[in-house]
C-alpha cells in the first residue's frame, strides 16, 4: 500500500505484519501518494501527487520482494535530459506534472 506521507509498505496478507516499508520521497516537500500501487512482473509501480504544489512528479518501480528502488521516471525532463529542450523557456522549472493513475481513465 502507499501512504499520504509517501511511504510504500508491503504487508503480509495473512497476518498484516509489515514486510518492508520504504520512503518514496519526503512528504514535507509536498509529495503524497493517493492511489494504490500497481503490482506488475515482480515490481511495485507507484507515482506521486504533486501538481497542486508545483512539484515535478515521478513514477518509481520497487522490487516486490525487497522494497529496493529499481528506477525512477520523472514526468518532466530533468536537467541534462535532451527532452528538456522541448519545454518552452524555463517552464520545466515550475513543475505541475503529477503522475496519472491510468486505471481511472
Amino acid at each position: 500500500m502507499a501512504t499520504l506521507d509517501t511511504h510504500l509498505v508491503s504487508l503480509d496478507a495473512k497476518t498484516g505484519a509489515v514486510i518492508w516499508d520504504v520512503p518514496v520521497d519526503d512528504y514535507k516537500k509536498g509529495f503524497s501518494i493517493t492511489h494504490a500501487p500497481l503490482a506488475i512482473d515482480g515490481k511495485i509501480i507507484v507515482g506521486v501527487t504533486s501538481g497542486e504544489c508545483g512539484l515535478q512528479g515521478f513514477v518509481d518501480a520497487y522490487d516486490a520482494a525487497t522494497g529496493r528502488k529499481l528506477w525512477r521516471y520523472w514526468s518532466i525532463a530533468q536537467k541534462g535530459d535532451p527532452a528538456r529542450a522541448t519545454w518552452a523557456g524555463n517552464s520545466a522549472e515550475f513543475g505541475g506534472a503529477p503522475t496519472l493513475d491510468d486505471r481511472n481513465l
